[in-house]
């Protein structure tokens, strides 16, 4: 056998003889395909080790003998020498078959300017092949032949095209990074294909990928994609798709599968398409023009979203935007690549969504500071003095629960109760009157009143605010008459801080009532079960019903009132 041939085929039995050989014959069936048939009859499971072990290591040592004469002086564009094969090969071991053995790896040193490696044809058994940083045009010859080919790293080369060769069923990873690839091409023969590299190329457009249906990992970073395509129903786990000229997340829709998604460095303004993608756990937006924070709440249902970047984007300028997407998206614990601490949740929490305490201390404390700035004045609500406060009647429910059917009712019928209407800003409804059901007020106006201290509580229920004023208390008490307020928990909260001593009373419905916000029971309810925060809970199936049962409670807080004014007429006597 002559030492250019790239295959040899070496019996156990001709090992004793491999002295008798010459060097070149010897270096070509060793560093050849270094294939050994094992047959069944051969030898026993001790002799195949040995043998392995004999062959690795006379490998070994003729590759170390030969390195002298390898001319690195002379290195720069050249085709691959089949005498100098032998020196990169690596990973001797069982071919995937198991019926043969011998090297499994072949990796060139970098930077040569290797122009071709067509000498490797004949490497059947190869398994990964690294030429990376070379000047590759074509791979075609070289790896179009080896059935067993798991792994190419082929990057920084001059490659035109991807997967040029006739690539076996069983490739599974390839780097083509740093070429001049301009088009993906049909990859439908790669149908096992788990990872591809294809970064730094003149991609404008994916395309091919359909029938990959191992597919999990996919980079296709500093291209020239301006949109997200031919992606359609693949297994990907992980896309790069960073530093490319993309616009929109449309087209991500149907990766199910998909957890790491980066898309920085593109120029992405709306987030679309990202909701079905429920198992995503990192994202990143990074230097995009995303500018407001609506868009982030396309991100709000992915359950397992646990890192988010969205540095060197417009929306970081809005006021509170770190605390706004941690309150957003709870399941953070990395925004903009820092870690969140607990600290930034809880304070996420008590500046878009306090807990009631926390609001109405901070309600009450507001309200009582506006009110040093107003003229004092003689009040009916006060005259009674702080052991007998003017009596009032509060009714509270989630909406639809017919607190003000049952107000409404009561003053009709005993005259000793008034409507005391709230303020709020919320559109009046066609059946509403202004002054009775409620004062319809603007924006402005209401925020005017405010700063006047003309309210003794105030809160924002579903985007309106609604507030108890002084001068619609007043109103009804210069009448000697009682004020029936109905408001919801929010402003009980804060008026149980104020120096009135109202009856408290909660209308609990039937759920069917319930229309527009049902969960709001589930507020009231934790609260009728803290002992003492209602004076009263009155249940029924029927209008009728939660009447009856308020009428006892009227009759208590009206003999309160007489009590109050017989206190009154005393000390002024």
């Amino acid at each position: 056998m002559s030492s250019s041939t790239p295959q040899a085929t070496v019996s156990p039995a001709s090992v004793g003889d491999a002295a008798k050989e010459s060097a070149d014959e010897k270096l070509a069936r060793e560093f050849g395909s270094m294939v050994t048939d094992i047959s069944e009859g051969g030898s026993d499971a001790g002799g195949e080790e040995a043998l392995l072990d004999s062959v690795a290591e006379a490998a070994e040592a003729e590759a170390e003998a030969a390195e002298a004469e390898v001319d690195t002086e002379n290195q720069g564009d050249f085709p691959l020498d089949a005498k100098l094969v032998p020196h990169y090969l690596a990973d001797f071991g069982r071919a995937s078959s198991g019926s043969a053995c011998g090297y499994l790896s072949f990796v060139h040193p970098e930077g040569t300017g290797l122009t071709s490696v067509d000498c490797l044809a004949g490497y059947t058994l190869l398994q990964k092949v690294d030429v990376r940083a070379n000047a590759l045009k074509s791979l075609t010859t070289a790896l179009g032949s080896m059935p067993d080919l798991i792994e190419v790293n082929a990057s920084q080369n001059q490659l035109s095209e991807c997967l040029d060769f006739n690539a076996p069923r069983n490739l599974r990873r390839v780097i083509l990074s740093h070429n001049l690839i301009s088009s993906i091409g049909n990859q439908a023969s790669n149908r096992y294909l788990q990872s591809l590299v294809l970064d730094n190329n003149q991609i404008s457009n994916i395309a091919g990928l359909s029938e990959c249906k191992q597919l999990t990992h996919l980079s296709l970073k500093h291209n020239q994609l301006q949109s997200i395509t031919g992606l359609e129903n693949l297994p990907l786990k992980t896309l790069h798709l960073d530093h490319n000229e993309i616009t929109s997340t449309a087209g991500l829709e149907t990766l199910k599968y998909l957890r790491s998604l980066d898309l920085s460095f593109n120029n992405i303004s709306v987030l679309t398409g990202l909701a079905p993608l429920t198992v995503l756990s990192d994202l990143n937006l990074s230097a995009n023009g995303v500018a407001f924070a609506d868009d982030v709440l396309e991100l709000k249902d992915l359950k397992f979203l646990v890192e988010l970047n969205l540095d060197a984007n417009p929306v970081q300028e809005i006021m509170d935007y770190r605390l706004a997407l941690i309150f957003r998206l709870q399941r953070l614990t990395s925004l903009d690549t820092e870690v969140l601490a607990p600290e930034e949740k809880v304070a996420s929490v008590h500046l878009f969504d306090p807990p009631l305490d926390v609001v109405a201390a901070i309600n009450h404390v507001m309200h009582t500071t506006k009110h040093i700035f107003v003229e004092p004045d003689v009040r009916q609500s006060t005259t009674a003095g702080a052991d007998t406060p003017y009596p009032a009647l509060v009714l509270t429910g989630p909406s639809g629960s017919g607190k003000r059917v049952l107000r409404n009712k009561l003053v009709s019928s005993n005259k000793n109760f008034a409507v005391c209407p709230t303020h709020t800003t919320r559109p009046q409804a066609d059946h509403e009157v202004d002054g009775e059901d409620y004062i319809f007020v603007t924006e402005d106006d209401f925020a005017d009143q405010v700063d006047q201290g003309q309210f003794w509580q105030t809160c924002r229920i579903h985007g309106h605010m609604f507030g108890l004023s002084t001068l619609a208390f007043e109103k009804v008490a210069s009448d000697r008459q009682i004020p029936v307020i109905c408001v919801e928990v929010e402003a009980v909260k804060t008026l149980k801080k104020t120096h009135m001593q109202p009856s408290y009373v909660y209308c609990r419905p039937p759920k069917e009532w319930l229309n527009d916000y049902p969960e709001r029971r589930d507020v009231y309810e934790g609260l009728a079960n803290t002992e003492g925060f209602f004076d009263h809970t009155i249940d029924g199936e029927a209008v009728d019903d939660l009447y009856n049962a308020l009428l006892p409670i009227a009759n208590e807080v009206q003999l309160r009132r007489t009590e109050a004014w017989s206190d009154e007429q005393r000390r002024y006597n």
